[in-house]
């Protein structure tokens, strides 16, 4: 079973509008239905859990009931304070259905996710669960360390900046949080961070620059310009 939760509970503190990002209506369709569609539509997909905040449950629920969308391959849960607590919401909710195999984690920010990157996920953990999938792409800028003044300019070559989704399978996230503490765990904002306890081998995927995540109005102006270029 391949389980993907689609993490989008959290409040849009940086994005400077009284709309969570998620919410926000891009050409009749909410940014979080973009990612929605392309996990749903997915065949290898078996259960999709949306965590969100406990006051947009049931407005989530009506309005993808409305749309059409299977409640019951589709479940709606509260998410946490914070992303790692969200994740261990939703862990919990899989392991009191007694759900088993593969956690594809992914944040709705990034809405326009393809199928490729998706179903290079299931295929690496299909072929091997104990690792932790992981998806990239490579730093093109300069990058450096300044402590004290002290400028040290890094190996790019050997830098890759972390996009989602991750996945690992429910047994190793599940012995994560029992070898962990709370406060060993919810300040992690990473599955590779969060699982390095575990010492798994990382899998990494080649990401796609479209797989950004929306963070600020700019971003947001991207992602408009995507979907109404047709550039996905």
């Amino acid at each position: 079973m391949n389980i993907a939760v689609l993490l989008m509970a959290g409040l849009s503190q940086r994005f400077n509008s009284q709309t969570p990002k998620q919410f926000i209506e891009i050409n009749n369709k909410k940014v979080y239905q973009y990612c929605l569609d392309t996990f749903y539509k997915n065949k290898d997909i078996d259960k999709i859990i949306l965590v969100t905040t406990n006051d947009s449950i049931n407005d989530l629920e009506s309005e993808l009931s409305k749309e059409g969308f299977d409640l019951k391959r589709i479940n709606i849960i509260s998410g946490g304070k914070t992303r790692t607590e969200s994740l261990k919401h939703a862990l919990d909710f899989i392991n009191l259905n007694k759900w088993t195999s593969n956690i594809i984690t992914h944040d709705v920010a990034r809405a326009l996710i393809s199928n490729d990157i998706i179903n290079k996920h299931i295929s690496e953990i299909n072929n091997n669960n104990n690792i932790i999938v992981n998806t990239y792409i490579e730093s093109t800028d300069t990058l450096s360390t300044t402590v004290n003044g002290k400028q040290t300019i890094l190996d790019r070559s050997q830098i890759i900046r972390h996009q989602t989704p991750q996945t690992i399978s429910v047994n190793n996230l599940n012995n994560v949080f029992d070898k962990l503490s709370q406060d060993q765990w919810s300040t992690k904002t990473d599955l590779c961070d969060l699982c390095s306890s575990l010492n798994l081998k990382v899998v990494n995927i080649l990401g796609d620059n479209k797989n950004f995540k929306i963070t600020t109005l700019s971003d947001l102006d991207l992602f408009k310009y995507y979907i109404n270029n047709k550039k996905i």
